[in-house]
């Protein structure tokens, strides 16, 4: 009877640990180029980052790299001493020349 609950306590602890990332993307209304930022939410607090495509080290403790592919709506990242970890695109929302998205944290496939 046990194993259940603890179980399901695993699930709750190990969703709510999860990172994720609230991303700003301003474009140009003349159509010119657009720029991403972002809000990276962990376990340990909130830090900006640059979420522009492409891989970069962002200025986040313990985080080494991060790489973003807006066109497949996915990223990955390493922090120190953990596997490779992922991010997806999950919700965006539309304003004239602003874009707001939320990346959360998945389980890697690519």
């Amino acid at each position: 009877m046990q194993l259940p609950k603890l179980v399901a306590l695993a699930l709750l602890a190990a969703t709510t640990a999860a990172d994720y990332v609230d991303v700003t993307t301003i474009c140009n209304s003349w159509g010119g180029g657009c720029s991403s930022y972002g809000i990276w939410h962990t376990a340990y607090g909130r830090f900006d980052v640059d979420f522009n495509e492409g891989c970069r080290d962002p200025d986040v403790p313990s985080l080494n790299w991060m790489c973003i592919d807006w066109p497949n709506q996915r990223a990955h990242f390493n922090f120190d001493g953990q596997p490779k970890r992922c991010l997806v695109k999950m919700t965006e929302e539309y304003q004239p020349t602003i874009r707001l998205s939320r990346w959360d944290e998945v389980g890697c496939y690519w």
